[in-house]
């Protein structure tokens, strides 16, 4: 399970920046190995720090010009979380700790009715105002190319890959703005690949939402080029 927000443009090329963690959960319990993989984690961390009663890791890595904090903690003995920011993973597991779910977060966004929890691998995005001058990826931003490229009216992004070879990658955007809906109909097709997304437009309660769908795609050029286009609007956008 990943999570994120903050998302800042590297200050050269490489991957976005963000504040985030990846939670892995393993299927058996691997505590008789813990106290060997702590060893082996202590001797190569900066420092070791106790977060919400949790033992916790730190290392710095530098890529290209960027400079990647990871805060590594192991909670509970199926759960190990590599977080990207200090007060990210405290909030992450003073939640872990207390009776406050999310569960009624989820529910609570408009991105929320076209998220497929049966896909194998779904994300969304409810996209904010905050730190716009620093993350091109939003659609907020001036940078993605100009005042032609804002839209005011951005709500979020949904991801659902297929359950099985051969299906349709959906992708799922929602603005209040029904022009840049249709903008986004006249640049998409033919401008970056050439499987050519099926498009199904609809409006409710002032929300405007297209939903694209991308044949399965055979062409590895096009699937490279869809890839970074479908991580680039999560966030996750690769800078060259």
């Amino acid at each position: 399970v990943f999570g994120a927000r903050g998302f800042q443009d590297p200050k050269g090329f490489g991957l976005s920046l963000y504040e985030g963690a990846h939670v892995t959960c393993f299927e058996t319990d691997i505590a008789p190995d813990r106290d060997h993989i702590f060893d082996t984690m202590a001797e190569d961390a900066s420092r070791t720090i106790q977060i919400s009663g949790t033992q916790v890791f730190n290392y710095e890595m530098t890529l290209e010009q960027d400079t990647w904090t990871y805060w590594v903690a192991w909670p509970k003995p199926q759960f190990l979380i590599i977080a990207t920011n200090k007060d990210y993973l405290t909030q992450l597991l003073d939640r872990m700790n207390s009776e406050d779910r999310l569960d009624t977060i989820l529910p609570s966004l408009p991105e929320n009715e076209y998220i497929d929890l049966e896909s194998p691998i779904w994300a969304v995005r409810h996209y904010s105002k905050t730190n716009v001058e620093k993350d091109s990826t939003s659609p907020f931003a001036k940078e993605r190319g100009g005042e032609d490229m804002v839209d005011s009216g951005a709500i979020g992004f949904v991801i659902n890959l297929p359950k099985s070879q051969g299906l349709e990658v959906q992708a799922i955007y929602l603005s209040k703005e029904a022009g840049w809906i249709n903008q986004i109909k006249e640049w998409l097709p033919g401008d970056l690949f050439e499987t050519q997304p099926k498009f199904e437009q609809s409006e409710k309660d002032g929300v405007h939402v297209l939903e694209a769908s991308f044949e399965p795609i055979k062409d590895p050029g096009d699937y490279q080029i869809i890839s970074h286009f479908l991580l680039w609007q999560i966030g996750l956008g690769v800078h060259l």
